[in-house]
């Protein structure tokens, strides 16, 4: 129902002697929620993010920084029209771009598909918040997602213990793992119904699904090719094959 929805649920439990808010979007304000959260951070926040475009959650997570957080952060896609990660980055917070830790490429590989946050997993104040709802502009006002901020140690700390083992494995990875950095570039993301390929040269294309399954092929020419696609909401993979060399990028069609 997406912005039609109203706020009309309660938000407030207690669960077996854990307190539990409920939030669902976009009707909730759930980025305000979230925000509170993160500004009442005393020790230390960890995230793992499949996107995060939302410029308010990026300044709350660099204020967190600032007052003397320890803050880490994984992001898998750090392409996205105004992403948030290299302004972190570039203000000193300690984030990382999720590669996968075999060196497989899509469509093998896996994605990051996580939206969780843990604050201060260590104390007796320990927050877990997880869900469906992306840290972007389209999680808040568009789409049909929901949260949970669960006050438990417990839960906070497996959380956390995950997400530490997904960071030391990216902080291990030597520059010959990693799948380097391709010249392929791809605008507007997120796109809707068309979208560009910069190419360095004449190729063909093709865009796959989660599912490794084939949506899209053709051609392409050097320089800037606008594809008009059929495609449902969702992240997809476009893989660009010329001069014997392949190229792949992610693209979410929202």
């Amino acid at each position: 129902f997406g912005a039609d929805k109203t706020d009309n649920t309660p938000h407030f439990f207690n669960i077996g002697g854990i307190d539990v808010q409920c939030y669902f979007s976009p009707s909730d304000k759930t980025t305000s929620k979230i925000i509170e959260v993160i500004d009442n951070a005393q020790e230390s926040l960890e995230f793992a993010l499949l996107v995060f475009t939302e410029n308010t959650l990026g300044t709350a997570v660099l204020d967190a920084h600032n007052r003397g957080v320890d803050v880490r952060g994984i992001v898998d896609y750090t392409d996205y029209s105004g992403d948030e990660y290299h302004y972190l980055l570039d203000n000193g917070v300690n984030v990382l771009e999720y590669e996968n830790a075999d060196g497989s490429q899509w469509p093998i590989g896996a994605t990051l598909h996580h939206k969780y946050a843990v604050i201060d997993q260590d104390t007796e104040n320990a927050v877990l918040v997880t869900g469906s709802h992306n840290w972007s502009a389209s999680g808040e006002s568009r789409n049909d997602e929901n949260t949970l901020i669960i006050h438990d140690r417990n839960l906070a700390n497996l959380y956390y213990q995950e997400f530490s083992k997904r960071f030391d494995e990216l902080l291990a990875l030597s520059s010959n793992d990693i799948i380097s950095k391709n010249e392929l570039i791809i605008y507007p993301n997120p796109a809707q119904k068309s979208f560009n390929i910069k190419a360095a040269a004449n190729g063909t294309y093709r865009i796959f699904n989660l599912q490794g399954k084939i949506q899209d092929v053709g051609k392409i020419k050097q320089g800037v090719n606008q594809l008009n696609v059929d495609l449902t909401n969702g992240l997809y993979i476009v893989e660009v094959q010329s001069k014997n060399q392949t190229y792949r990028s992610k693209i979410i069609i929202d």
